[in-house]
């Protein structure tokens, strides 16, 4: 029975430890960057700032996907003046020469918008003008659906659009390289409703070996619609501190 019990556990712990290298070895295979931007104050008035954000890529010779999540929170003398969060998927898939098929899912989340939800689903066509580890310009192109709730005062809809989308990455001057991501979603129903969200940094890099970086960064966020009482733009300036995992 002991001897039963002991040949099961080992087969047991040795499936566990299979399946524990495995997973190992597929995130190797992803490009992981964790960003962590914080900031407090304490004395006469009181002040707490959180933004975190993480980035996977994993680039095959037939495909690249991405996933991106993140947000920010901010409290100032117990009130809070902030609170988003963020969930994209990108799915490229190679074709002939630098074009690409791509299928997108953007979800966010957004209190002082009065945003409960807003999910986009979009695919389409794009194109690959580069696409290197320093060096990356791509444009996609494609018809989606949003849906959006929102509350105070309760709105729910669902809107045929575009998703168009341009991702630019390209060093500067030695360790520094400059980030800029922006897409923008017109209503198919009418092109004067639309929304824009643009994503800059500048990232330097502090050390030889690629890990440790800074990002200066500027997020401008456009609605042409917004929910009664909320304003059409938002800007975000942010200091980060990056880790490159691979």
């Amino acid at each position: 029975y002991f001897s039963h019990a002991e040949e099961v556990a080992g087969g047991v712990g040795g499936m566990f430890g299979r399946n524990y290298e495995n997973a190992l070895e597929e995130m190797a295979l992803w490009t992981q960057r964790l960003e962590l931007g914080a900031r407090f104050r304490d004395g006469n008035s009181e002040e707490d700032f959180i933004e975190v954000g993480s980035k996977l890529e994993r680039t095959d010779s037939d495909r690249m996907m991405g996933f991106e999540f993140g947000g920010q929170y901010a409290r100032t003398n117990g009130q809070p003046t902030a609170n988003r969060w963020f969930g994209n998927v990108t799915i490229d898939l190679s074709r002939e020469g630098n074009w690409i098929l791509f299928m997108a899912n953007r979800n966010e989340f957004d209190e002082f918008e009065n945003l409960d939800y807003r999910g986009t689903v979009a695919g389409g066509l794009g194109y690959r003008f580069f696409n290197e580890k320093t060096r990356r310009i791509i444009v996609r192109l494609g018809p989606g659906v949003t849906y959006q709730k929102f509350h105070a005062p309760k709105v729910i809809r669902t809107t045929p659009d575009l998703l168009a989308e341009v991702e630019f990455r390209w060093p500067l001057f030695g360790r520094a390289q400059f980030e800029q991501k922006t897409t923008v979603t017109p209503s198919l129903d009418d092109f004067q409703v639309f929304r824009l969200q643009s994503n800059y940094g500048i990232v330097v890099q502090l050390g030889e070996d690629e890990r440790w970086s800074l990002k200066l960064g500027l997020q401008h966020d456009y609605n042409s619609r917004p929910n009664v009482n909320t304003k059409t733009s938002d800007y975000t300036t942010s200091l980060r501190l990056l880790y490159q995992l691979k």
